[in-house]
């Protein structure tokens, strides 16, 4: 943006000078508010490309570990959990799971919970990356929900190739929550016996 005190030109200030103070004030306030979309406007750009940048990195690094050794003969390991939150601002996070990364983590909590270890498989207990883990699932599932569709590639953010894979996650995380929360509505349709 130019300097403030350089010299206008001459058809602005001589209508600047015949606007009343009202005019004046109301041209203040728009140049003001068009000030600040510009710098919110800056800022969600300086956010988006690092997060895209960010995103290229993980994918490369992904693909990069694909790449290595023959790749037939081996299962794909699956990223961890961990790896893919920390790597995620907080803003994508939210946009990603409309929710914050404390959110999933208490969501996580309560499922695990409610279904057992067994079932679940926590990040933590994945050693090898020879599963999907609980909460890998959950993101998943959570995508799915959002908004995303196998078409968008959901699984590939997560080492999951298959679409079945995709929609038997996103099975099994409504399975979870029915488990996890109680629903009044649904307890009272089986209570009539009534099929959802």
């Amino acid at each position: 943006m130019g300097n403030l005190f350089t010299t206008p030109r001459a058809d602005a200030v001589e209508a600047l000078s015949s606007m009343d103070d009202f005019d004046l004030t109301l041209l203040l306030s728009a140049v003001a508010a068009a000030k600040t979309q510009h710098d919110e406007m800056e800022c969600a750009y300086d956010e988006l490309l690092k997060a895209l940048k960010i995103e290229d990195h993980n994918r490369r690094r992904r693909k990069e570990a694909r790449d290595t050794g023959d790749g037939y003969n081996k299962r794909p390991a699956f990223p961890s959990w961990a790896e893919i939150r920390d790597e995620t601002t907080p803003a994508i996070f939210r946009k990603k799971y409309r929710m914050t990364k404390s959110q999933f983590s208490h969501l996580c909590s309560k499922i695990n919970t409610a279904v057992g270890e067994k079932e679940f498989r926590p990040d933590a207990t994945n050693k090898s990356d020879s599963f999907l883990s609980g909460e890998m699932r959950v993101a998943i599932g959570l995508r799915m929900l959002c908004g995303g569709s196998y078409i968008d590639y959901v699984g590939r953010a997560y080492g999951v190739r298959s679409v079945r894979t995709v929609y038997n996650c996103f099975d099994k995380l409504i399975d979870w929550l029915e488990e996890a929360f109680e629903f009044p509505l649904i307890k009272l349709l089986r209570m009539h016996e009534i099929k959802l």
